[in-house]
């Protein structure tokens, strides 16, 4: 009697677990995830390897948002041949190049801005590009940033190399049957997130680390990321790697903003996101892991964000792109660095 029960219990538990899993496999398959918030189409300019925004002056629809693309593609006020004062471009993508908000409230903007009351000669210059990836950035740099002669590169990207795209969790029916091949590979590709969550949470048990196929992001990201630190290098340019943001929760900003190793917290949201920031999670400790080895500096920028959002102020517009006042928190935790390394320039200066 004893071992007839046992097998029951086996055949049914068995027979629950492999039902769940060919639910979690499938489901996707016949719902569709719902489009996103926003599209908005920017006129894209290709060059060698990476690609542009055509010149022109622009308007964002959604938040009746005006930008202006200068000669070289990139946002702002034109700029020409290095003068006297301190250069610093800004590279990244969506959330750096910022059409949510108009042009003199951009990270980038703001920044010069407060430098600049402070009694200091700079200029930043805007070279995020939305869509962008550290493949984009990693050319853009070998190519042409190095020319601009940047006293310092500030980096604040990552997620597009890791998002998850749309496509991926719901391939659709355009690409079948004729584009079956790449049909699997997109959604094999959002179905190894979605295990690697499951066997977090239910085993404490991290798949990326022993499988990081399909999507293997993290090797060719952090491949380029040593090709751009090796590139400015070269050139004696600092580059800093500044941590990107993504809205959540706020223990989850707790966590994060006291450099907790914790996902627990992640593991436990409700939100639809959660995938993301496991990914963006890994993101995080690539870059501090490359920065250590190779003496460069970080700003972390999660406790200032906790803060804010803590006291209730509006600083996303979702989960990554910035509101004018997520534009100014950024720029005033990164303007006193910017004094720092201009005060050392200026001291440099006198004892030569």
């Amino acid at each position: 009697m004893y071992i007839r029960h046992t097998k029951l219990i086996i055949i049914y538990t068995a027979s629950t677990l492999t039902a769940y899993f060919l639910w979690v496999f499938f489901s996707y398959l016949i719902v569709p995830f719902d489009p996103p918030s926003y599209t908005i189409k920017i006129n894209t300019w290709p060059q060698d390897g990476y690609f542009k925004i055509l010149p022109g002056k622009y308007q964002n629809d959604k938040y009746n948002t005006f930008y202006s693309i200068n000669s070289k593609g990139f946002r702002g006020p034109e700029y020409s041949v290095k003068g006297s004062k301190y250069r610093i471009i800004a590279i990244g993508e969506s959330s750096t190049m910022g059409i949510e908000s108009n042009d003199l409230e951009t990270w980038p903007t703001k920044l010069q801005k407060y430098v600049t009351e402070d009694g200091h000669s700079v200029e930043v210059i805007n070279c995020g590009i939305g869509s962008s990836t550290s493949d984009h950035h990693l050319k853009m740099i070998e190519s042409e940033i190095i020319e601009y002669e940047p006293d310092i590169i500030l980096y604040y990207a990552g997620v597009n190399d890791h998002s998850i795209s749309a496509s991926e969790r719901y391939p659709g029916p355009g690409l079948w049957p004729k584009g079956r091949i790449n049909y699997f590979k997109t959604w094999v590709i959002y179905k190894k997130a979605q295990m690697r969550f499951i066997l977090l949470k239910w085993f404490a048990f991290d798949l990326e680390y022993i499988f990081p196929y399909p999507n293997n992001w993290k090797a060719k990201y952090t491949n380029n990321l040593k090709g751009m630190i090796a590139a400015t290098k070269s050139s004696k340019c600092l580059f800093v790697i500044i941590t990107q943001v993504m809205d959540c929760p706020l223990e989850v900003f707790e966590d994060l903003a006291s450099n907790s190793e914790n996902l627990n917290k992640i593991l436990q949201m409700k939100n639809k996101q959660r995938v993301f920031f496991l990914r963006q999670n890994d993101l995080l400790r690539i870059q501090t892991r490359i920065a250590k080895e190779n003496d460069i500096k970080v700003i972390d920028l999660y406790a200032a964000f906790f803060k804010a959002k803590k006291s209730g102020v509006k600083i996303f517009y979702d989960n990554i792109h910035l509101t004018p006042e997520g534009n100014k928190l950024i720029a005033r935790r990164l303007a006193p660095y910017i004094e720092q390394e201009l005060d050392k320039q200026y001291t440099k200066a006198i004892k030569e």
